[in-house]
């Protein structure tokens, strides 16, 4: 699994060795995003924005973190919007139902938990990585984070 991450074997002009210091310090945002959600990533990346290995990799936490962010939020609002327009259109009494969108609520709580147990796979595996001294890559924001990173 790990060899469809990887981009290069360190030690090449384009991806050169990181030193022991840029390995720690690469691997914090990626197991302080389970804790810090985009706040620790965030920090580290304006802290250490020196090294371009330890750059990549906070910037891959920090993406990935504002996306899980954005996403959970947009829930919420979708979550709300759903209430407001079933109250809105629900009769009113003693026996009214109970709103249709309430029943929406695990769904939300799917999303977080989701969002959640990815990040904490992510910290996992691209932790290990990191602390290896390899160059890898988030799937689908990987890229992104490479470009702007140089």
């Amino acid at each position: 699994m790990t060899e469809n991450l990887e981009i290069t074997q360190p030690g090449t002009p384009e991806f050169p060795e990181p030193t022991d210091d840029e390995r720690s310090s690469a691997m914090l945002p990626h197991i302080l995003q389970v804790f810090g959600s985009f706040f620790a990533p965030l920090i580290i990346f304006l802290v250490k924005r020196n090294s371009r290995y330890v750059r990549f990799h906070a910037l891959q936490a920090l993406i990935w973190q504002v996306l899980a962010t954005l996403a959970t939020i947009l829930t919420f609002i979708g979550f709300f919007v759903a209430m407001f327009m079933s109250f809105s259109s629900m009769p009113q009494g003693p026996n009214a139902p109970v709103p249709k969108a309430l029943f929406f609520f695990p769904l939300i709580w799917l999303v977080f938990m989701a969002q959640y147990a990815i990040s904490i796979l992510l910290a996992i595996v691209f932790g290990i990585q990191c602390s290896k001294g390899r160059w890898s890559r988030y799937p689908l924001i990987g890229g992104l984070a490479l470009r702007w990173s140089k």
